[in-house]
């Protein structure tokens, strides 16, 4: 994309990136010519160097987390410290963006209120972000929470907003701050609350704290039911005990939950990925959903299966089907068998729980129709309008 507008406006504009894919793999920028350069972590403050530098017309490729392509060679400048007084970044820019119609689309609001995530996962960005900084670990940093209730209540003067995400990594990391946060939102708020939570941190005390500040819905990471897989491969930590419990108490407080899943691991087999179907039903959450294993590089996993010669290059470069079908280098029959199981994981998962897998069939055959009705009613209305083209 960024070589076609480059081609298309040459010499006239700046086009650069930011995010965690080029943080923790900046490597990428070799790779997209059509790029000036890319911005490398936390970037409030470089991004603010940068504009300042372009509007003078001056030279930007010296500005702190910044990294660019020096005749095929990665240059990457050094990092400003992580900011620490989360409160001193002003609110995200909304109004010149139509936010609402994100509102309107989901059906809540999304609010950051920490940053990092101490857990290392293997297939995941926060072991490869806090290696960036040189931490040991991505030690979260949380926005105080008299501060996260002046930004809900600063949005719900500008939109109209029924619900609350908070999108946080794990949330109720902190336990004084979770107390504090929800006793405030309770008192001032009071809207149904969406949150993030990992399975070990889930006790009595966090569903008290989160019934009273009317949490309604909740979502863990279960990823595998295989031990193996989930503490050797990906380095979760968790057992399945604590799976069990953690969803025996969201259906004790009347919670609303969904159970994430990875499924086409390295070294996973067919055996232990219906070992995760089983502990979904066992749990029985709300909702389950599966992806199958993305290997991204700067991951410690991502790149164990690039140096191992697991990944297929040339459907890697293609980007089409990220977390839809592997690309691994599995076995054809493999490959058709975990399409298979992501297609009907919510039959497979619900098939013990027959009102479940009743009104998830009738959801997903009205979901059809409605697509059905979409299309033909989409290619009605060009047909009409080629009609009056044709006509004038």
């Amino acid at each position: 994309l960024s070589e076609k507008i480059k081609n298309k406006y040459p010499g006239k504009i700046i086009q650069i990136c930011g995010g965690v894919h080029v943080t923790i793999f900046p490597q990428a920028i070799l790779s997209a010519k059509g790029l000036d350069g890319v911005f490398v972590g936390e970037s409030e403050l470089a991004f603010s160097d940068f504009l300042d530098r372009v509007e003078r017309g001056l030279p930007f490729v010296d500005i702190c987390n910044f990294a660019y392509d020096d005749n095929g060679v990665l240059k990457k400048n050094t990092l400003y410290p992580l900011i620490t007084d989360l409160d001193s970044i002003p609110f995200p820019e909304r109004d010149k963006y139509h936010y609402e119609r994100f509102i309107k689309r989901d059906g809540y609001a999304v609010f950051m209120f920490s940053r990092g995530c101490p857990f290392s996962c293997t297939y995941c960005s926060n072991h490869a972000l806090a290696k960036t900084y040189n931490m040991p670990v991505n030690k979260p940093r949380f926005r105080s929470p008299e501060n996260c209730i002046i930004e809900i209540k600063q949005l719900i003067g500008k939109f109209s907003i029924k619900k609350v995400f908070i999108g946080d990594d794990t949330f109720g990391l902190d336990k004084e701050w979770t107390r504090e946060f929800c006793k405030k939102y309770a008192e001032e708020i009071r809207l149904p609350l969406i949150c993030q939570l990992r399975v070990n941190l889930v006790d009595e005390e966090l569903m008290r704290l989160l019934k009273h500040a009317g949490c309604i819905w909740v979502s863990c990471g279960v990823e595998s039911g295989s031990p193996y897989i989930r503490n050797k491969i990906m380095k979760r930590n968790i057992t399945n005990e604590q799976i069990i419990n953690a969803y025996a108490l969201f259906k004790k407080y009347k919670l609303i939950s969904n159970a994430i899943n990875i499924i086409g691991l390295p070294h996973e087999t067919e055996k232990e990925i219906w070992e995760t179907i089983e502990l979904n039903a066992k749990i029985n959450p709300t909702s389950s959903g599966v992806n199958i294993f993305y290997p991204y590089r700067g991951t410690e996993l991502g790149d164990y299966c690039f140096a191992k010669g697991m990944v297929n290059e040339s459907a890697y470069e293609k980007f089409s089907s990220e977390r839809r079908e592997s690309i691994l280098n599995f076995p054809g029959e493999y490959q058709k068998t975990l399409i298979r199981i992501h297609d009907n994981w919510r039959y497979l998962v619900y098939k013990r729980h027959p009102q479940k897998l009743i009104a998830y069939l009738v959801k997903k055959t009205l979901k059809s129709f409605i697509k059905k009705l979409y299309d033909f009613s989409s290619k009605l209305k060009n047909k009409v309008k080629f009609i009056k083209n044709q006509k004038k």
